[in-house]
Parts: C-alpha cells; sequence; structure tokens
C-alpha cells in the first residue's frame, strides 16, 4: 500500500498529532479513521480508530492523552501471505479469541509483514467483495443463442462460467473456437 507510512503515528503523539494524521489519510487516498501505532522500526504496536479516542475522552473527560494511552494495543492483523479465503476463514477465531464484543463493528484489518510491519490496512466490506468476486460461479443450461451469448458475455465480466449443451454438434463447434450463432463481436469473445 503506498504512503502506508502517512498513517504512523509513535507511542508520544498528542491527541491532536494523532487526529491531524487519520483526518490526513484521505489526501493520500488511504483508509481513514484509524492510525497505526509503531515503535521506531516500524513495528505495529497498536492502532488507533476514532472511536478509542471516543472512549478516551469519555473516560477521561478531557482531550488529553497520548497514542500509548489510547491505542488498542490488541489489534486484529494477518500476515501479508495469507490469502483472502484464509482471511475470512480465521478472523471469527481471532474475533473470539480477542474477545470481539458482538456489539463493536470491525472494519479495518491491518496486514504486516513477517517482521510485523504493517503493509495494508484492509477494509472488512473489501474483503468480503474480494472473496465474493472471486467465487462467482454461473451455470448456464443450453447454449444457443440467448444462452452462449450470456454465457460469453458473464466470462467476459469476470465470472468463471460453465456452459452446458446437450448437442453434440454445437459442442464440437464450440470447443473449436468457434460460433455457430452469427452474433456481432461473438466469436472475438470465444
Amino acid at each position: 500500500m503506498k504512503n502506508i507510512e502517512k498513517l504512523f503515528v509513535n507511542v508520544n503523539y498528542d491527541l491532536t498529532k494523532i487526529l491531524k494524521t487519520i483526518n490526513s489519510a484521505k489526501d493520500y487516498n488511504l483508509p481513514t479513521g484509524l492510525c497505526l501505532v509503531v515503535d521506531s522500526k516500524n513495528k505495529l504496536l497498536g492502532t488507533i480508530t476514532e472511536g478509542d479516542i471516543r472512549r478516551h475522552i469519555l473516560i477521561v473527560n478531557s482531550l488529553k492523552g497520548t497514542a500509548k494511552e489510547i491505542m488498542n494495543d490488541n489489534p486484529i492483523t494477518f500476515s501479508d501471505n495469507r490469502s483472502i479465503s484464509e482471511i475470512l476463514d480465521i478472523l471469527p477465531e481471532k474475533l473470539i479469541r480477542k474477545n470481539f464484543k458482538s456489539d463493536n463493528y470491525l472494519s479495518k484489518i491491518v496486514i504486516t509483514d513477517k517482521n510485523n510491519i504493517p503493509t495494508k490496512v484492509l477494509e472488512y466490506h473489501q474483503i468480503i467483495e474480494q472473496k465474493l468476486g472471486s467465487h462467482r460461479h454461473v451455470i448456464v443450461l443450453g447454449l444457443g443463442y440467448v444462452g452462449l451469448t450470456l454465457a460469453l458475455v458473464m466470462a467476459d465480466s469476470g465470472f468463471l462460467v460453465t456452459g452446458v449443451e446437450l448437442d453434440k454438434t454445437k459442442c464440437n463447434i464450440l470447443n473449436s473456437g468457434k460460433s455457430y450463432i452469427h452474433e456481432k463481436c461473438l466469436n472475438k469473445l470465444l
């Protein structure tokens, strides 16, 4: 993730610097609403969300505080060698282990390298969208005029498509990379 270091704060940052860091994320096309607390070697120590700041202010009844006092020192993170599927499979277990309360809303997941240095911040909805996108499989029954056109357009849009056709002659023509239907640009999609 380009410019992720713009989300980094150290443990001694005061509330003003933390809020400025969170607020500037949009200027660098970074996820908004959080910053990453790191040590001098950029290893992740914790995260601070806008919700953490609100809770801190309500507890101490003051606008004073440092990143060390405000941060969540037990954030949900994943190694950058994990796939989206692996993250989604492991996530429920991590939420239970970290005693994540159901009334909290998980919106960001921090991805780190083998040295625990943040490399990405993923929005939870992005992970779900990628998971759904990677499992879009469509089966088209009948590859006549409508079925074949539909199957080719969907395949071109990124779907995994399985076409089912009982007519062996049509199957042989399609398997040779040709179309038995005369539709403009259809052969390009084959």
